[in-house]
């Protein structure tokens, strides 16, 4: 026989165990929410995982922003030559994700690349007098009990206090 389905949960434990996990939320848990509450229900409370993709499609577009995040990390941490950086970063990620060496893997590759090179030649952005914190933590509170915590990816601030938020995104 097939059970049916219970009603809503009343145990105070398991209540109060889910209020504390769900006490603070990352920006993209609570976008996730505000999409499906479901969705958000069993990957951030039971903490759910998808299948992973076949091997040709994990240089997905997520894997190439991490990519591009962490040479940017650690090139703004400690200017260097950013081929040499981008080639190691990368190297690091096909062999961790297990991304085959295709035609399309080097064509994203040298895009990812070309994309890299072109920012950090860009002088539309002033650094001189700005200084760089990269990767910040952050907690704004909503609500009682209720924070969004996070990571501003690059946050510039100048001499007299004005900062700039940097919040970098990848994509086509």
């Amino acid at each position: 026989t097939i059970a049916a389905p219970g009603g809503p949960i009343q145990s105070p434990a398991l209540l109060e165990a889910l209020r504390a996990k769900t006490a603070h939320f990352g920006p993209t848990a609570l976008e996730s929410y505000l999409q499906c509450p479901f969705q958000y229900f069993g990957r951030y409370t039971l903490r759910l995982k998808t299948a992973p993709l076949p091997p040709e499609l994990r240089l997905d577009f997520m894997t190439q922003g991490k990519i591009i995040h962490e040479v940017l990390k650690q090139w703004y941490a400690e200017p260097q030559d950013m081929t040499a950086l981008f080639a190691r970063v990368f190297a690091d990620a096909i062999e961790e994700k297990r991304i085959p060496r295709t035609y399309q893997t080097e064509r994203l590759r040298n895009t990812m690349l070309d994309d890299l090179q072109a920012f950090a030649a860009d002088d539309q952005w002033p650094r001189h007098g700005w200084r760089s914190q990269l990767e910040e933590t952050f907690t704004f509170a909503l609500a009682e009990g209720i924070e969004i915590k996070g990571k501003i990816d690059r946050l510039d601030v100048n001499e007299d206090g004005r900062a700039y938020g940097i919040d970098y995104k990848y994509s086509n």
